[in-house]
């Protein structure tokens, strides 16, 4: 009997053992089942906003293919004397700022809002140079950046004033054949039968005077190097204006 007895709880143990490993197991298998759903579900999640990035950045591309490029033409028509009528349109953009230059020169109203894809410039006034030909160059400007430039050169029907400059002492032939100066005073003649005339000395105005019997007189101090003179002058009964030809000349 006590042999039957240490048998029948041998066995028991072995069964309660047994039952508490499958228990176990059971739980193991049932956590395993949800990491492997967590690992399987994360990447899917992650993937659906790169998706939508990239559907957002192909179709802004598109977008971007699809617009088109602005761009402007330029019209000037003449107002009277030496003004004119400047008006720049532009394609594909209703509204921004154009900016004008004149030979390189911005005008005094630039720059002009664009309304409606037009610029109007008006009373545009320039000396008219030697050779009549005034180009015009405008840029287009949205939210402070260029999206257009355009260009345009017209031959000018106004007549130029005539305008010439000389030299007291007059200049010598220098090294190479250069007119050359010596360094000190100097007097500038400018001749024009024009009422005004102005002297630019190095590209820097020296300021206007009036002109009496054909002739303006500057009176300088210039120094050893090179020097640059231009003369421009203008006549206020017929509004038109005009520029002496540009001289190099050598201070020694």
């Amino acid at each position: 009997m006590k042999v039957r007895g240490v048998l029948i709880g041998a066995l028991l143990a072995a069964a309660l053992a047994a039952g508490g490993c499958s228990d176990d197991g059971a739980r193991g298998d049932a956590n395993g089942g949800d990491a492997s759903a967590d690992i399987d579900r994360d990447p899917a999640t992650d993937a659906a906003p790169d998706a939508d990035d990239a559907g957002d950045g192909a179709a802004r591309d598109a977008r971007a293919e699809n617009t088109p490029p602005v761009s402007c033409t330029i019209n000037a028509s003449a107002t009277g004397g030496s003004q004119y009528l400047v008006t720049v349109n532009v394609r594909n953009l209703q509204s921004g700022r154009v900016t004008l230059q004149v030979n390189g020169v911005p005008t005094v109203n630039s720059p002009q809002p664009l309304s409606g894809g037009v610029a109007t410039f008006s009373s545009v006034e320039f000396a008219a140079p030697a050779n009549k030909q005034v180009t015009f160059d405008a840029e287009v400007l949205a939210i402070n950046s260029t999206v257009a430039r355009c260009q345009q050169t017209i031959t000018i029907n106004v007549a130029a004033t005539p305008c010439s400059l000389s030299t007291q002492p007059a200049p010598t032939q220098g090294p190479q054949g250069r007119p050359t100066l010596p360094a000190g005073p100097l007097q500038v003649d400018v001749q024009t039968p024009g009422t005004h005339a102005e002297l630019f000395v190095n590209m820097q105005s020296q300021g206007t005077m009036p002109v009496s019997a054909g002739m303006a007189t500057f009176t300088l101090t210039i120094s050893a190097g090179p020097l640059a003179l231009q003369a421009s002058c203008s006549s206020t009964a017929t509004g038109q204006s005009g520029q002496s030809t540009p001289v190099q000349y050598l201070v020694q």
